[in-house]
């Protein structure tokens, strides 16, 4: 969870990109303005995971995160 107050999110429009890898592959994919992302046929197996948000400048901290799935 973002933790930064929803209406300045919504002001700011952010860019907040999600990234999957393992031994093999890294993929990624752009969160979507409802705060849904996917990745279409993803392999079973343990991934780790990372979110950025594009041009943060520390003004936001993702909370509560565990990186791996």
């Amino acid at each position: 969870m973002l933790n930064q107050k929803k209406s300045d999110l919504v002001k700011e429009k952010l860019t907040i990109w999600v990234k999957i890898a393992n031994d093999k592959e890294t993929l990624y994919t752009k969160v979507q303005e409802n705060g849904r992302f996917e990745f279409k046929e993803l392999k079973p197996g343990q991934w780790q995971i990372d979110v950025s948000i594009q041009g943060n400048t520390d003004r936001y901290q993702i909370e509560n995160f565990n990186p791996l799935i």
